[in-house]
């Protein structure tokens, strides 16, 4: 109705006040790439790279048509890494939230012109937020601190090596997984 079509121009409008609207990338989380392919469909003729954790293709003619990587590359349902994703995904998921909710819209601000996105509901309580938050920033200071390491620094973080300790502490975890893995 009507509104669809408002929240379509103010989107298109979004896009352009963030210079999104020609060649470009996103960076999601992953699975499917519904939100590079609605992009797709929205900016016709505009080339958009996705750059995905992961991809696991439930859809094959929606993934086939995209443009994109994935750290753990493409899987099926079938693949071995894809099922230890799968049986976990809420904890990926939660790694990567941001404390706004659900973008469901946009606006215009009448004084300025600026159009905004409207956030539904956090996703989780803030108690969970503040946690998630101290989580992810441990998660970035192992990155720089990994980063800075020289020996580090020569060695592959090859993705079937991540899945492989990933899947021993988010599967299966033991008290000597998660004592080597917090220091």
């Amino acid at each position: 109705g009507h509104d669809c079509k408002n929240q379509r121009e103010l989107l298109l409008d979004y896009l352009k006040q963030e210079h999104a609207i020609s060649d470009f990338a996103i960076v999601d989380l992953g699975w499917e790439g519904r939100t590079q392919w609605a992009l797709n469909r929205i900016l016709p003729g505009t080339n958009i790279d996705g750059y995905y954790m992961g991809i696991i293709t439930k859809c094959p003619d929606l993934v086939n048509s995209l443009s994109k990587a994935a750290y753990f590359g493409e899987m099926t349902n079938t693949d071995f890494n894809a099922r230890i994703i799968m049986e976990s995904i809420a904890l990926f998921e939660n790694l990567f939230l941001t404390n706004e909710g659900t973008t469901i819209g946009y606006i215009r601000e009448t004084k300025t012109g600026m159009i905004n996105a409207l956030h539904g509901e956090p996703d989780q309580i803030e108690e969970n937020a503040s946690k998630i938050s101290c989580l992810q920033n441990g998660a970035r200071k192992f990155v720089e601190d990994i980063s800075k390491d020289a020996l580090a620094s020569r060695f592959e973080w090859l993705a079937d090596v991540i899945i492989d300790i990933y899947a021993s502490f988010a599967t299966k975890p033991t008290l000597g997984t998660v004592d080597l893995l917090s220091n």
